[in-house]
This record gives structure tokens, C-alpha cells and sequence, in this order.
């Protein structure tokens, strides 16, 4: 007779569980090779969230979770139409998540493959591009992995434009905090 087996926690909900008693898991949007996606649902406001888990291996990964945390920091720094919304962040099963806005549209790499793009769209695309970098920089946030796949080309359910949002702020360096610590490098005791 062989041991009974038991399968470690996937640290990743499934569709319809509730996080943190406040986010509906509505469906799967995609998975990467650090982390999962989903749509979800806050519950007492009815607003449509997108969360960003980290895959359970990689949240062993203290370098990893260290990324994951000043991603949330970067990008829940800076308010502008053209930078991804951070609304929280958390852990459950053991996976930190990030709640984000959910954007609808095409990444600037799909759009420039799929010849989308005329050169006046190009024009405004860049433009709101480089005013989401601007507020970001106002904010000591400098992004450093900016590329058509970290950029969306938003647009309403029903595909009205809303114009590019710069988003994945993972490698992103934050002025004036210390990376391995997290401390402000002005902070007293600090050299």
C-alpha cells in the first residue's frame, strides 16, 4: 500500500472564488512565466478589476517578490490616463497579487504587427506615451523596460479609443529608495 499523496496549494484562485472577501474571480485573462492574470469583480463597488498574481514558485522567489512589491509601488505612485491604475495589493495562498485597472484593447506590439497604426495614430499613441513617462518621472519613477508589449492601446467594451496606457513597472527604479532594503536612502541612520 502506497502513502496517500497530496498536491501543494496552487496559490492561484480558481473561477468564482472570492479574495480576501472582496473580489469576485470572474475568468482568466493570461499567464506569463512569473505570474496569472484575472478578471475579477470588487464586490462592494461592482467595479471590473484586473489581479496580477505571482505563480507560487516564483513567490518562494525573494528577489521576485521584491520586483512584484516595487511594481505596486512604482506604478500605485503615479496618477495619470496614461499609466495603469493600481488600486491594491495583498497576498493569498501564500501568492502576493496586484489589483489593477482592466484594460480592453491591443498591446503596441500587436497593433504595429497588425499594421493598425496610421502616422497620425502613431503621433498620438507616443504622445500619450511619453506624458504617462513625464508623471511617472515627477514621481521619481523611472519605468526602464518601456517597449510595445508594456503598452496598451486602450478602448472602451465596445472599442471606442481610449488612448495608450504604460504599464508593467516591474524593473522600474523608484528615486531615493533603497532597493535591497526598501528604506528611503535619506532616511536618517541611512549613509
Amino acid at each position: 500500500m502506497s502513502a496517500p499523496t497530496t498536491t501543494a496549494p496552487t496559490g492561484l484562485p480558481t473561477l468564482g472564488e472570492l479574495i480576501d472577501e472582496k473580489y469576485f474571480i470572474e475568468r482568466k485573462l493570461g499567464e506569463g512565466g512569473m505570474g496569472a492574470v484575472f478578471a475579477a469583480k470588487h464586490l462592494l463597488t461592482g467595479k471590473r478589476v484586473a489581479m496580477k498574481f505571482l505563480l507560487p514558485a516564483e513567490a518562494k522567489k525573494p528577489d521576485t517578490t521584491a520586483r512584484f512589491r516595487r511594481e505596486a509601488k512604482a506604478a500605485g505612485a503615479v496618477n495619470h490616463p496614461n499609466v495603469i491604475n493600481v488600486y491594491d495589493v495583498g497576498s493569498w495562498n501564500d501568492a502576493p497579487y496586484l489589483v489593477m485597472e482592466h484594460l480592453h484593447g491591443k498591446s503596441l506590439r500587436q497593433s504595429i504587427t497588425d499594421d493598425l497604426l496610421t502616422a497620425e495614430d502613431s503621433v498620438r499613441v507616443m504622445l500619450g506615451v511619453a506624458r504617462g513617462v513625464a508623471a511617472a518621472h515627477a514621481r521619481g519613477v523611472v519605468h526602464r523596460d518601456l517597449k510595445p508589449d508594456n503598452i496598451i492601446l486602450a478602448c472602451t467594451e465596445d472599442g471606442r479609443p481610449l488612448g495608450p496606457k504604460v504599464l508593467d513597472f516591474g524593473i522600474s527604479k523608484v528615486a531615493g529608495i533603497d532597493e535591497d532594503t526598501g528604506t528611503p536612502l535619506t532616511e536618517a541612520g541611512v549613509v
